[in-house]
């Protein structure tokens, strides 16, 4: 893990995480906290299949120097995992085929869902918490999630399965990401309650900046679109496939790729 104070100029390694610890989702809660998501050691349960022994999720209140394990979740079925938080205190995260999990204090105490397969989650500012699912729907918690509901309007089970998610930060304007290939990302512009298609072919990790300038990654291509995302026009090329992005308030974009690499790209 690799930490910058200064929109990607320079970098630096934070402090030590407890040993053994597999990263493989991060997320900020736009308050100074920061989130991992990580495997512990691994078991081989069959020659073709590895599992971790369990979950763990990390979390930093001093920029990373310092890491506490707030929670392990034992053998889970993790394919692919997601994180997601808000900054106040909600955090949720998704460990594919075995389900996933809810705090409201920090990480401090857990609820587990299970038998749902989920492959995306969001929390806005607002407290209103999304999930995405393998199995074709999107499901939206206005109850810190004691209850969900269905949103309709999306292809349903059989038809698509979803992923990454990214909410307004009082929920009106929702995106998802379609997993299957060519795959679609839809837009909601009114909390998940119907969808519009906005760009056919794969497409993920979308995210906006304070101006309200949206971007999205499209294999090596960075798209950008300053009218809600109705419209995209490309913004530059990685030359490599994207595999995450994140947009500061001033209109900084890191790209991370496949190589390894982050680039930053000033623009808005």
């Amino acid at each position: 893990m690799f930490l910058s104070v200064d929109g990607g100029t320079t970098w630096s390694t934070p402090g030590h995480l407890p040993a053994g610890e597999n990263i493989r989702v991060l997320a900020l809660d736009g308050s100074g906290t920061i989130y991992l998501g990580a495997d512990s050691a691994l078991e081989r349960l069959d020659p073709h299949e590895i599992y971790p022994l369990s979950l763990d999720i990390l979390r930093s209140t001093d920029t990373g120097t310092t890491w506490k394990i707030v929670s392990s979740f034992p053998r889970p079925i993790v394919n692919a995992m997601v994180l997601a938080c808000n900054g106040a205190g909600d955090v949720i995260v998704g460990y594919h085929a075995s389900g996933f999990a809810l705090s409201h204090n920090k990480g401090e105490s857990w609820t587990r869902v299970p038998g749902y397969w989920c492959s995306g989650a969001a929390a806005s500012s607002s407290r209103v918490l999304f999930t995405a699912s393998a199995k074709g729907n999107v499901r939206r918690s206005d109850d810190h999630g004691a209850t969900w509901s269905t949103c309709p309007g999306l292809p349903g089970e059989g038809l698509g399965s979803y992923g990454q998610i990214f909410t307004s930060s009082n929920a009106d304007t929702v995106f998802v990401a379609e997993l299957s290939e060519p795959g679609t990302i839809y837009r909601s512009t009114n909390g998940g309650w119907g969808w519009t298609p906005v760009w056919t072919g794969y497409g993920t990790n979308v995210c906006r900046s304070a101006r309200g300038v949206y971007y999205f990654a499209t294999a090596d291509e960075l798209r950008r679109s300053t009218d809600g995302g109705t419209h995209w026009a490309l913004a530059g090329k990685a030359g490599v496939d994207i595999t995450s992005l994140a947009v500061s308030d001033s209109g900084v974009v890191l790209v991370g790729t496949k190589r390894g690499t982050v680039i930053r790209w000033n623009g808005e």
